[in-house]
This record gives C-alpha cells, structure tokens and sequence, in this order.
C-alpha cells in the first residue's frame, strides 16, 4: 500500500488539473492533492477544464469527472488528446457507468478512479501515474542532454576536421568548402620560397616552428574582408569575395615585402624567408587552380615576387597543349603508330652511309609527327619507357637482316624503370643481333648527374658489349670524369656548336677541343 509521504516523493515536483462541478468533492479532494502536488488547478465542468489547460500550460496531470455540464470528462479527455496524446489523463467514473470505460480506452485514457473515491486507490493510481511521468521526464531530459553533449562533440569533430593541426589555420576542406559557396573569389596564394632547405638544414621540428610563425605572420596581415587557410605544406591561402586587381596586387606586394624584412627567430636560429604569390580570380576551384598556374609562371621568372595570372599566359597554352599531346601520344601506342625513321650517318670521306640513328615519329593518315611534339608530354605522364621498348623491338627486327651499326635513344625514365638489362638482352638473344652493333645514346645530363643506380645500368650495358654515345654534349654540365668513368665510344657534340663551325672561329675551336 502507498502512503502519501511515499506518493509525495514521486508527486511533489508535478502539476495537475482537478476538473470536477460537484463543488464538496472538489474541495475534499482538492485538500489532498495539494498535500501531493507542486501546484493544482481546480476547474467547475469541461469547457473551464480545457481552457485552464491551454492557459496554464505544463500540466502533468489532469483528473476528470465524467458526468458534468456542457462538456463531459470524455469529451474533455478526447479534446485534450487531439492536441496533446501524451497528455496524461484520469478519469473518474461511478459503478454504473460501464459504457464510458470503453469509451475512455478508445480515447486513449491512462487511469481509471472509481467513486465514491477512497484515499487508498487514490493515492494508488496518483503514484503509478506520477512515476510514469517522472520517468518519462528524466528520460527527456537525458536524451536531450545526450543530444546537447552529441552536438556539441560534432560540432567539435566538425572543427577539427577543418582546421590545421599546426597552424590553427582553417584547411584545404573548409577552403574547398568556401570556394563553393561563392560566384567569383580572388585566391592570393603564398609560397615559402626554399622551405626544403630549412627542414633539410634544421630538421622538420625547426621547420614546422617556422610554419606556425609564418602563420602568425600571415594571421596579421590578413585584411578584414579575406579569410586564411593553409593549403598544404609550405603554401597558404588568402580567399577575396571583393576586391579588385589593383588592391589583390598591391597586397601581394606588401607581403613580399613584410617577410622579406622579418626574421624569424627560432631555437635561437635566426632564419630569413622569402615568399612567392600567385593571384587568380574566377570562380571556386577554377581560381584555385589558376593561381598554381600563376605561382609555376612566376618562378620561371624568379622567387621573390607575385604574378597575377592572365587567361592569355603562355603556361596555359603550353599545359593546354601537352595535355592534347599526351592524349595522341596515348592512342599513337595502342594503335601502335609510333614508329623508327632511320637517319643515316654519312662518313666525310667515303660519302658512305655507315650506320643509322633511329628516331621515333608518329604516323598518322596526312602527316608525320616529330618527336618534338610529344616527347615532353610522354615524359610528363610516364609513357617514355613505352615509346623506348616500341623503338627497341621495331628497330632490332629491322636491322636483323642487315650487318649495320644503329643508334638508340635512352632516356633517364627508362633507366630509373630499370627494365633496359633484361629487355635489351631479350631482344638481343630474339633477333640475334650482336651487341657492338648497337649505340645507346644518352643525354648529356644523365651521364653528368645521374644517379649511381643509372650510372651502374651503363655499366653494366657497356660490358654486355653495348656502345655508349653521350648526345648533346656541351650543352648542359659536361663532366669528363664520368666521360671517364663509363669508357663511352661516341660525343655527340651539341648543334650549337656545329651549325656555323664553318664560319664561327670560337665554335671551330670548341669542337676541335
């Protein structure tokens, strides 16, 4: 059995609504819900019920009489739980009105109190339903505190996930992010000039000190209508809803200038930086994109400086170009159209063709391709040691029927792919061609710079009886120590030294050296 002190500990927190039009059992029963509850509104008959309960506001309960003027418990209960089906709701009904039960139970009511109503079952029913609610309250509110404390973490989550670890800058995502939302932008991108040297020199710790510096150096100097971001590395990013060219300019030049002046003190080490600008305007990524094209044309020219990038530039065209380039160089080798022009090499004295240099051209139906078009643009993606295997196998099945010497070009992707030995030597045992036969040529640069895994490739070709050529000699970094080194058996001396050796007396005597 419950009594009230054990019912106040669930009750004493709630509000109820009394509607009953019998005024002594209002008052009677009124007394002890006041003993229970935080507050209780009493109501003479239905319609006062329900416009107290819109009025008032937050109740927790309402107990109801059945028989009463103008508007009945049912009907009071059915009004209310229209609006509000949680609403909690008590009905008080006397023996003889059976039928109301059911109705009650349609509507949707949650307790039952039957008069004439004694304090036992009162109390009894004013509990369970009172404990209910509580619980119902206190699962509320944890839910909404596990959601608050869900959102605030996301919200945390969120940030982290858009902000530079390092710098405290917003990152390449929120950038990506803004750019988006915008029409036109103007995209100011700064570079650290050398930045490798300082991680090499003082270590990555040194190096992101710096990194943070700079940051902050930046952070200062950002105007109120830009926002900052750090990019990637050693590159940032000032991001311009309005602003005009000669103002984008002018702040890129007062940020050469701010870095070029400080000194960025760290660990005691007094570093100097200078930095690159590239400005672009367009809209979202275009601008981003654009202004690396900008920062890749201004260092052509020198570090130290900002270019605003212009849709006529030369370095569009020419990127513009190599992409068309590598997609003909691309379907030239699956439709295997590249193929050797056999250039003689005449002997002054005899006038006889002695040997041949086999150079790569790509056919198509009205004309022959040069390699000059679409060496680069194979470089650039990857397809060199491609053009270097169709050259090999077309020109060692050509000279199988013939005693000539021939000449090949190696490039230094081919070398680093590390396939030559092997491919070579297949060829070599496939068309029984004897290695003397065969010149590779290599540029100048490989031979002077070239790494010791290249340089022991040429080695290791040169004793399987291969002859070595060094093209283009004079043109770049001539190193006769590995002239030396790797024993070649032909120099090429570059054409500028050549084409007016009959007329040029400095060009005579280099040559003759």
């Amino acid at each position: 059995m419950v009594d009230i002190k054990h019912a106040r500990e669930i009750t004493k927190n709630l509000k109820i609504l009394y509607v009953e039009d019998e005024a002594s059992i209002r008052k009677q029963l009124e007394k002890t819900l006041k003993i229970l509850f935080k507050e209780v509104i009493t109501a003479s008959e239905g319609q006062e019920g329900v416009h107290k309960y819109y009025q008032e506001g937050d109740i927790d309960i309402i107990i109801t009489d059945v028989q009463m003027p103008k508007l009945n418990g049912l009907e009071l209960a059915k009004e209310i739980k229209s609006k509000n089906s949680e609403q909690h709701i008590i009905i008080i009904s006397a023996h003889n009105e059976m039928n109301y039960f059911v109705q009650a139970i349609d509507i949707g009511v949650d307790g039952f109190i039957v008069k004439p109503v004694k304090n036992d079952k009162l109390l009894e029913t004013l509990y369970k339903s009172s404990k209910i609610i509580k619980e119902k309250k206190e699962n509320s509110f944890y839910q909404e505190k596990l959601e608050f404390l869900l959102k605030e973490k996301s919200t945390q989550l969120e940030e982290s996930l858009i902000t530079d670890e390092l710098t405290g800058l917003h990152n390449k995502i929120k950038l990506n992010s803004e750019i988006k939302k915008s029409k036109e932008v103007t995209i100011v991108l700064v570079n650290i000039d050398n930045f490798d040297h300082i991680n090499t020199t003082y270590g990555y710790d040194i190096g992101d000190k710096v990194l943070k510096e700079f940051a902050e150096v930046l952070k200062k100097a950002k105007p109120d209508n830009a926002q900052l971001f750090r990019l990637a590395s050693d590159e940032m990013v000032y991001l311009f809803e309005n602003i005009d060219k000669r103002r984008a300019s002018e702040f890129a030049d007062m940020l050469n200038a701010l870095i070029e002046q400080g000194v960025f003190e760290i660990d005691e080490i007094s570093i100097e930086l200078t930095c690159t600008v590239g400005i672009a305007d367009g809209s979202g990524k275009e601008a981003l994109v654009m202004s690396h094209l900008a920062m890749k044309e201004v260092r052509e020219i020198g570090k130290n400086r900002f270019f605003y990038y212009s849709h006529d530039s030369s370095l569009r065209r020419k990127q513009k170009n190599n992409i068309e380039w590598m997609k003909k160089v691309k379907k030239a080798i699956a439709d295997d159209t590249i193929i050797p022009y056999y250039q003689p090499i005449v002997n002054n004295s005899t006038l006889e063709f002695e040997k041949y240099e086999c150079l790569a051209r790509i056919i198509e139906p009205t004309k022959v391709i040069s390699p000059h078009y679409f060496i680069e643009p194979a470089r650039l993606v990857g397809l060199l040691p491609s053009i270097t295997k169709t050259m090999i196998q077309k020109s060692f099945e050509k000279f199988s029927k013939n005693s000539l010497e021939f000449s090949l070009n190696i490039t230094e992707n081919d070398l680093r792919d590390e396939f030559l030995i092997e491919y070579l030597q297949h060829q070599v045992e496939k068309y029984n061609i004897s290695t003397d036969r065969v010149v590779l040529e290599i540029l100048e640069n490989i031979s002077s710079e070239g790494s010791e895994n290249a340089l022991e490739q040429l080695s290791e070709l040169k004793c399987m009886g291969f002859k070595l050529a060094i093209d283009d000699f004079g043109s770049e970094k001539s190193n006769f120590f590995r002239l030396q080194q790797l024993n070649v058996d032909y120099i090429k001396i570059d054409g500028m030294f050549i084409k007016d050796i009959d007329k040029n007396e400095n060009s005579y005597k280099i040559t003759k050296t």
